[in-house]
């Protein structure tokens, strides 16, 4: 292995070894408490791994706002490799980074023969801080998934250039369409191959010259590869077909899910302002990452001088690159790919209420890449020193970014330190609700409620925040004003589910079993997939005693959720009442073998059991929830009957002994400790 070969294997060893020091942090990261939920925590079809019915779910669903069945198979597959142990989920988007890194660097190699800007493009787009949210965040798989795919797309089209021939062809197509089900942001994809086939593949006939054939180390390979614009355009059709379903099924995906926002929350105006200056706010932050965040707000208007501003350079930049096409062609290519890659997620089409987000830059930031990669060598070209300053240079800007970059990872094994540093640089409602469910879920209540207070000060009508708290309070005994939240949230929004299943959860615990019916039955119209609601449901027939509905809501809440241990426990409840003790069994054994630790299933079936005439597997059950919950006098009881009446009446008495230090007047105890007495009187005669 020669000299050269040698520091090029190191430089790309060095780049994957920078790339786990700064990401390898994750594998010990649990879940945020933003859209983890909704993608994997509390996504049954994700759970339930990969089977027939998941599948065919990830094929159909617009879950989420978005047709991505790519990114639900692939957290479908993680969850048949690592069940909810977070780390794997990190692992895989760590992977995927990895290998859209390593790939990016390959496309450019391969089309430039430059090694050190290629790796150099690489390495930027591994280690900014930028791309550190859609990395560290388990919700973003769809980020680093369709990178990976759109990386591939490149590469084998870059195949395709070589040797054109349909098999190479359609493996771009397949691709590419796997791609755009991973994350529909690859729209943009085609008009980037057509960017490339002016530079660097130097595709385009009247471009040879002007395509600056010079700035290419390897000029073999596009030696015989020109073609006509009409033919490059007419060889793209096919990806702009694709690209049109894809487009329309997102729109209206987005717009069923609640996430496509009106012209009259943010006007036209407002709109094209943000997008102008956002264009402007991603290069200062490419420059400057010190001011991330995970959500920035949306300003209600940005200063006019402000826009009129950066609206100008933008021109003046567009019209640099396109007077230097010519010259600089990596300029042009590097600002054009920059600006059209982020049309899609820039606002026109406004989704979200925030203004922009760093996940956004993940790909449009390759295109400054270039810029830097290529230009800065440019500028320095007649410096005799040139190739140690531009060494120096750029590992001491990849060392930097590293640090900063590690450092904004650590944010994300920690929900408040997440949301904390939201609030360092912006008081929003969105920032301080979350930071409520943080403290909610540790059970501080008190500090909980002072940040949904703290969000409903700044929007009244923020119903995610009325409801969280609502739940809080129904949590410390302020029953009135958890119901008060509840009523004021479906005031704002008629058609937020949660907050009727919430209310009606509480409804239920209160023993109103028609007003909670209506609730479930409410949140079951607004969202038909919601199995937990069909399980309460269920729970209040039973306690009316209409168990022919009561056991449809337990079937229901059973085809959406295989694994909800809860309705197999209920829906055996009813099998015991009508009867049916072999279901009933089958029924709280298929719930233990979902939650192991569930009292309450290993009760009914020892109860199930007693009926069938099982006394010794009824002892064993009865034994496991005392396990479980020592002082639970109902298995007591059982425990000390079944006992007894095997003539095991020494053991019986330690039973009811037991319920006596619990409850010291319980009379079945004291009666029952009596008739043993003479019991073993008999058995003694």
């Amino acid at each position: 292995m020669n000299k050269i070969v040698w520091q090029r294997l190191t430089a790309i060893i060095s780049l994957i070894a920078l790339i786990l020091i700064v990401y390898a942090q994750v594998l010990h990261f649990g879940f945020v408490n933003i859209d983890d939920s909704v993608y994997v925590t509390r996504n049954t079809h994700v759970l339930d791994g990969l089977s027939f019915r998941s599948i065919a779910w990830a094929f159909t669903s617009t879950y989420a706002g978005f047709w991505h069945p790519m990114t639900w198979l692939s957290l479908m597959a993680d969850a048949q490799l690592y069940g909810t142990w977070a780390g794997g989920y990190h692992l895989t988007n760590l992977l995927l980074h990895i290998a859209s890194s390593l790939l990016l660097f390959a496309i450019f190699h391969k089309m430039t023969g430059a090694f050190w800007k290629s790796l150099l493009v690489a390495a930027l787009f591994a280690l900014h801080p930028l791309h550190v949210e859609s990395v560290a965040w388990i919700a973003e798989r769809k980020d680093v998934l369709s990178a990976f795919w759109g990386m591939l797309t490149i590469y084998a089209y870059v195949w395709y250039v070589e040797n054109p021939g349909i098999k190479r062809y359609l493996l771009v197509l397949v691709l590419f369409v796997l791609g755009l089900m991973s994350k529909p942001m690859l729209v943009t994809l085609p008009f980037l191959l057509l960017l490339m086939d002016y530079w660097p593949l130097c595709r385009i006939s009247f471009g040879l010259n002007g395509c600056n054939i010079e700035n290419l180390q390897d000029k073999s390979f596009i030696v015989s590869k020109t073609a006509s614009i009409k033919r490059l355009i007419l060889e793209k059709i096919p990806l702009f077909i694709l690209i049109i379903p894809i487009s329309i099924v997102t729109f209206f995906a987005e717009h069923q899910f609640g996430g496509v926002e009106s012209l009259k929350s943010f006007p036209i105006d407002m709109r094209i302002s943000n997008a102008i200056m956002s264009y402007i706010r991603y290069i200062e932050k490419t420059i400057f990452p010190l001011k991330l965040s995970l959500y920035y707000p949306y300003p209600d208007m940005w200063p006019l001088w402000q826009v009129i501003l950066a609206g100008s350079a933008i021109a003046l930049i567009s019209i640099l690159a396109i007077r230097k096409l010519a010259r600089y062609p990596y300029f042009t290519v590097g600002w054009l790919w920059y600006m059209g890659t982020l049309v899609p997620v820039i606002g026109l089409i406004q989704i979200g209420k925030h203004a922009m987000a760093d996940r956004y830059s993940y790909i449009p930031l390759i295109g400054l890449s270039i810029i830097l990669a290529w230009g800065v060598p440019d500028l320095f070209r007649r410096l005799h020193c040139k190739k140690r300053l531009l060494s120096i240079g750029s590992i001491l800007i990849i060392l930097v970014l590293s640090v900063l970059s590690w450092q904004r990872c650590q944010l994300w094994g920690d929900s408040y330190a997440l949301w904390n540093d939201v609030l360092k640089n912006y008081q929003v409602a969105y920032a301080y609700n979350y930071r409520g469910l943080v403290f909610a879920e540790k059970g501080q209540y008190h500090m909980a409620i002072i940040n949904f207070n703290s969000a409903l000060q700044l929007n009244k009508k923020y119903v995610h925040a009325l409801n969280n708290r609502a739940l809080v309070y129904q949590a410390i005994g302020r029953y009135s004003d958890a119901l008060k939240d509840y009523n004021q949230a479906l005031n704002f929004q008629p058609q937020y589910a949660d907050a009727y299943y919430n209310r009606g959860s509480f409804h239920l615990q209160s023993g109103q079993l028609d007003a909670a019916i209506f609730d479930f039955t409410k949140a079951i119209n607004i969202d038909p997939e919601m199995a937990d609601v069909f399980n309460n449901r269920g729970i209040a027939w039973g306690m009316k005693g209409q168990y022919e509905k009561s056991l449809a809501d337990f079937n229901k809440a059973l085809r959406i959720n295989r694994k909800l241990a809860e309705a197999y426990c209920n829906r055996g409840k009813v099998y015991n009442i009508y009867k049916q003790y072999p279901l009933a069994v089958n029924d709280f054994t298929e719930a233990l073998n979902i939650k192991p630790q569930y009292a309450a299933a290993y009760f009914n079936r020892g109860e199930s059991f007693i009926y069938l005439g099982k006394h010794n597997d009824a002892i064993r059950d009865f034994r496991q929830v005392l396990n479980i919950n020592a002082h639970y006098v109902p298995a007591l009881s059982h425990l000390g009957n079944l006992l007894k009446d095997m003539k095991r009446y020494d053991e019986s008495s330690v039973q009811y002994k037991k319920i006596l230090q619990i409850k010291p007047d319980d009379q079945d105890a004291l009666s029952a400790l009596r008739r043993l007495r003479d019991l073993k009187r008999n058995d003694f005669k």
